[in-house]
């Protein structure tokens, strides 16, 4: 395996093509974020000094640095600057509408159960109201393990899930291996429609952030993989983080 030093030099390596192009055409813009622009030449240095600052405080090649901030200017010199420094980027989920309570969850360790806080008030009523209605509603997890403080906080609110009608189960990932799973996340209803969810690398709601079919192999997907997840997942109430 090649060292950075040599996949720079014959530019293979990332931030190498970053460099070559501040070299080519450093005043050309690179980044745009609203009315902030970054030229190639502007994201070569910046992405340079904090790659430069990591190394310092101790990261070395193949570390793993997360990376956790809304989409923005600091969003890309934090990536090229985690790449410069040898070390790969971990994007931890931006939550949103839970910022607030998932950072109070982050200090304190205590969830925010309050059902008029964030978007329960929403969520819960349409929930209850189908419930009422007969509507089975099963929400399935698969995570990773050790999980990270997001799943932590999502464990720690799901009594407002349980609290508004739906039945929630977890499922290691490591006991999903065998399972054909469809690339995103996804609501089945009624074993005829599918909605997938898509995200942007952050977390957040990407702009076509809910995609519906009535494939029927998608559906028949979908489906098979759902029971699969749910016969084998960890009922809420059993299952600790």
């Amino acid at each position: 395996m090649p060292t950075n030093s040599a996949r720079l030099e014959r530019g293979a390596w990332l931030p190498g093509l970053l460099h070559r192009q501040a070299h080519m055409r450093p005043d050309a813009v690179a980044v745009v974020c609203g009315e902030l622009q970054l030229t190639f030449r502007e994201l070569d240095d910046a992405s340079g000094r904090l790659g430069a600052f990591l190394r310092r405080v101790g990261v070395v090649a193949d570390d793993c640095v997360g990376l956790y901030t809304e989409p923005s200017m600091d969003l890309m010199i934090g990536t090229w600057g985690i790449l410069r420094a040898g070390a790969a980027y971990l994007p931890l989920y931006a939550v949103g509408d839970e910022t607030d309570d998932y950072e109070n969850f982050l200090r304190t360790g205590v969830p925010n159960l309050d059902p008029a806080r964030s978007f329960w008030p929403q969520w819960m009523p349409l929930v209850k109201d189908a419930v009422a209605r007969s509507v089975v509603m099963r929400r399935a997890r698969i995570v990773s393990e050790p999980v990270t403080d997001y799943i932590r906080y999502e464990h720690a609110i799901t009594p407002l899930n349980l609290q508004a009608g739906e039945d929630v189960r977890w499922l290691p990932r490591r006991r999903a291996s065998d399972i054909p799973l469809p690339g995103n996340d996804f609501w089945l209803l009624d074993d005829r429609l599918v909605q997938f969810h898509h995200f942007t690398g952050t977390g957040d709601w990407a702009a076509d952030g809910k995609e519906r079919t009535t494939d029927p192999a998608a559906v028949a997907l979908c489906h098979t993989a759902f029971e699969t997840v749910w016969e084998r997942g960890i009922p809420h109430e059993k299952y600790t983080v």
